[in-house]
């Protein structure tokens, strides 16, 4: 399948070339399907601050020295595509892709790096992925994707906004940082649209959407120097914003309620895992 270029970022069409030729190269018939979702998918990708997500979908399960073939893929791509290290996402079975198993880990490579251990995909990556997958190599992610039940989406956005946001509450030390500030500016705006709509926004579109609805809080967006006590009063002000679009979200999970069965799904517990690392103050 020759390799197509349109609608992929001119910035790191090069790599994406060179990992789709390597992934074929190396797992041949094995190799089910290679995609890119995230914010290239979404047409917000900004070269410099983006990721480039990745799922690599496999006839079969990868075990035992597959786990080094990967790693050996990754590590050769970093010599040889310094933007390498812009690639986060994870290799799964096309079974997985329909299995009843959530809370399965997968190979997840992060920083371009294959991670020790494992990580999971959740019901919000698997629509995302299914909606608007971009196929480097496969079919048409909509064909090899399955589709995601609207309500587990739903079970997600609780967890999320009830369990981990709740729980960075707890943390207003976090806020004195930039990079928190910014995650979570620009995700409680996502959590509450797809709760509204059932799709998903990309970052731009949610800081948009932040300052056409809730323009008390755009202060935020401009930095430090809107707070007269600078990164204190700024920090106080993100724990009044996350009080409020927590109180938002759940305002329309109120029509829209999840499943319940006392405690949120294991596969959405994991689905935040990357956020918290994200949101953790630097060293």
């Amino acid at each position: 399948m020759p390799f197509v270029t349109r609608t992929l970022p001119e910035p790191v069409r090069p790599l994406l070339q060179l990992l789709s030729e390597r992934l074929q190269s190396e797992f041949d018939a094995d190799l089910a399907g290679v995609y890119v979702h995230g914010s290239i998918a979404l047409g917000d990708y900004r070269h410099g601050s983006s990721d480039v997500d990745l799922l690599v979908v496999t006839e079969r399960e990868l075990v035992g020295d597959d786990r080094a073939r990967v790693r050996r893929l990754h590590d050769g791509l970093r010599r040889d595509a310094p933007q390498a290290s812009l690639l986060e996402g994870m290799y799964l079975s096309r079974a997985a892709l329909s299995a009843s198993d959530r809370a399965a880990r997968h190979l997840y490579v992060k920083r371009g790096r294959l991670r020790p251990g494992g990580h999971r995909v959740g019901p919000t990556a698997r629509a995302m992925a299914r909606s608007h997958g971009v196929a480097l190599f496969g079919p048409p992610a909509a064909e090899l994707f399955p589709e995601v039940a609207p309500e587990a989406v739903v079970a997600e956005m609780d967890y999320n906004l009830n369990v981990y946001w709740a729980r960075q509450l707890r943390r207003p030390y976090l806020y004195l940082f930039d990079a928190p500030v910014e995650f979570a500016l620009l995700t409680l705006p996502r959590i509450v649209h797809t709760l509204e709509t059932g799709t998903m926004i990309s970052k731009g579109a949610a800081a948009d959407l932040l300052r056409a609805r809730y323009p008390q809080w755009e202060p935020l967006l401009a930095g430090t120097s809107s707070f007269p006590l600078g990164r204190l009063g700024r920090a106080v002000a993100t724990i009044g914003y996350l009080r409020a679009m927590i109180e938002e979200g759940n305002r329309l999970l109120a029509t829209s309620p999840p499943p319940r069965s006392g405690s949120a799904p294991r596969a959405d517990r994991a689905s935040t895992t990357s956020e918290e690392e994200r949101t953790a103050p630097p060293s």
